[in-house]
């Protein structure tokens, strides 16, 4: 992605973070309707309790809605209603991102410090935009230039334009320049500097998307009517639309995962191109996004995959009192199971290496010459059942020794892990498993290891065995661990082999 893009982003970012900062959290989430008794403002102050009063900007509706007026109404009803708060942030955001990356598309060289200072001019116009809702004033009554003088100052806004200066008649004079059945209606006595009249038609063209989007008219609102109006806007003078693609779901019945899985995708954007959605609404169980085309398929991957993880029903291990390990709730990539051993307690990770009980005075000088090189001497637990880890004592484990001991972790789950083999299915049993391993290692195991008859015994201890092998020998490491290693290929299949990975199942 270029980097004006990127550069566009952050700057756009930047305004609005400062914005949500100063205006929202520190002023108007301050702003409540009703009264407050003196007991209740204390517990308040003191921290105790919250506000229970709703956000005055949450009281007006910013679209649709009801009205007592029955031709109103009618009319309020053909849009989604939602909060003049959450119209106006939408509008905001919409608005700064807009003209940041048109704007450096134009000129990626432009002056940071003149553009930073344009994007605060239009968050503070975006913001008051729909002053005349709030004050419940008729549609086109020209705003009282008090009434702008007293938002002005109860959030705070000329602080967030400073050094720049708007009196109210400029301030008028620009909002009414947002609506074109108002414009020029109210020419100040000193005109704002001539380049403000153009940053109106950003806020415009935001303004109107967010009423498009909320229109449930099948032709003029919604997805098509978003599309069909960017599609021959005269704002934008950069082709920004060529450098994006739609997602466009819908789940009323989850809407908790979309809002979720839009942060997700917001997020991996930003991450994986340096931009953020050209555009992205969440309403009703619609979720609608303008993504980076470049990097769609693997953002929608990254962020599908984090959601899938984060849920409560994720990647979950069972050892058996045999000692044989299960996996459960997912169907994870290699990375994503590196990742979640890399996760995985140390006291979890120990239990994958339980054999039998009988075995431990047989092999722990074997295991200290071995695996002492490591930092991976056995740590036998103090008492045992029949089965016994030589890796119990792990409290004072070091960094590296953790490390190896969760790569030998990764072998042992493979090849002890319980899964439907045989001709239904075609994945490879235990002892199938340990001969494949063999054949890669190309020589034999000591007398040892070879001669122990408990076969899950046998490869677990084998796996510290190749771990010990691997420790000089990049190209069996990556053999056995790396890209399109043995164990990436048991787990996700290659070729006509399944993988382990289709056939865990889901208890969650």
């Amino acid at each position: 992605m270029n980097a004006w893009m990127e550069k566009a982003t952050q700057l756009a970012g930047d305004v609005y973070s400062d914005f949500l900062r100063r205006i929202v959290e520190d002023r108007v989430l301050k702003e409540r309707v009703g009264a407050l008794s003196d007991e209740s403002r204390r517990r308040i102050d003191k921290g105790t309790h919250i506000d229970p009063r709703v956000l005055r900007l949450m009281a007006v509706s910013g679209k649709g809605g009801w009205d007592k007026n029955p031709e109103k109404w009618k009319r309020y009803e053909l849009n989604t209603n939602v909060t003049l708060l959450d119209h106006l942030l939408s509008v905001t955001r919409g608005a700064l991102l807009l003209y940041a990356l048109d704007k450096l598309g134009q000129n990626p060289e432009m002056d940071a410090s003149i553009l930073e200072k344009r994007l605060r001019v239009i968050a503070i116009i975006a913001f008051l935009h729909d002053l005349d809702k709030l004050l419940k004033l008729e549609r086109n009554t020209r705003l009282p230039l008090d009434e702008i003088e007293n938002a002005v100052e109860r959030y705070r806004l000329a602080q967030f334009l400073a050094p720049e200066k708007l009196s109210a008649e400029q301030i008028r004079y620009l909002i009414e320049l947002v609506e074109d059945t108002q414009r020029h209606r109210s020419p100040p006595a000193e005109l704002p500097p001539r380049n403000y009249d153009s940053l109106m038609g950003y806020i415009a063209l935001a303004d109107k998307l967010d009423g498009i989007w909320l229109s449930s008219d099948p032709e003029k609102g919604g997805l098509t009517g978003v599309l069909s109006h960017l599609g021959k806007v005269q704002t934008l003078h950069t082709d920004l639309l060529r450098h994006w693609r739609i997602l466009d779901l819908f789940d009323p019945h989850h809407p908790f995962l979309l809002d979720e899985l839009q942060r997700l995708l917001s997020k991996f954007s930003f991450r994986l191109t340096g931009v953020l959605p050209l555009i992205e609404i969440h309403h009703d169980g619609r979720l609608f996004m303008l993504l980076p085309i470049a990097e769609f398929e693997k953002i929608v991957d990254r962020a599908l995959r984090k959601l899938c993880s984060d849920l409560p029903f994720q990647l979950e291990l069972v050892i058996s009192n045999r000692g044989l390990p299960a996996l459960y709730n997912g169907q994870p990539t290699h990375q994503d199971l590196q990742d979640f051993l890399a996760d995985l307690p140390l006291r979890e990770v120990g239990r994958l290496f339980l054999i039998k009980a009988d075995l431990q005075a047989q092999v722990t000088v074997m295991l200290d010459s071995l695996m002492g090189v490591s930092g991976l001497a056995p740590r036998w637990p103090r008492m045992s059942g029949a089965l016994v880890s030589p890796y119990s004592m792990l409290d004072e484990l070091k960094s590296d020794a953790s490390t190896a001991l969760r790569k030998a972790a990764h072998l042992v789950l493979l090849l002890n892990l319980n899964a439907p083999t045989g001709k239904k299915t075609g994945l490879p049993d235990y002892a199938q498993r340990e001969q494949i391993l063999l054949q890669h290692i190309g020589q034999e195991r000591p007398a040892w290891l070879a001669t122990i008859q408990d076969d899950a015994s046998r490869r677990t201890l084998t796996a510290l065995w190749v771990l010990a092998l691997s420790v000089d020998d990049s190209i069996l490491e990556t053999a056995i661990w790396g890209e399109d290693g043995l164990l990436q290929r048991w787990l996700e299949g290659a070729g006509d082999q399944p993988g382990f990975k289709h056939f865990i199942e889901g208890r969650g």
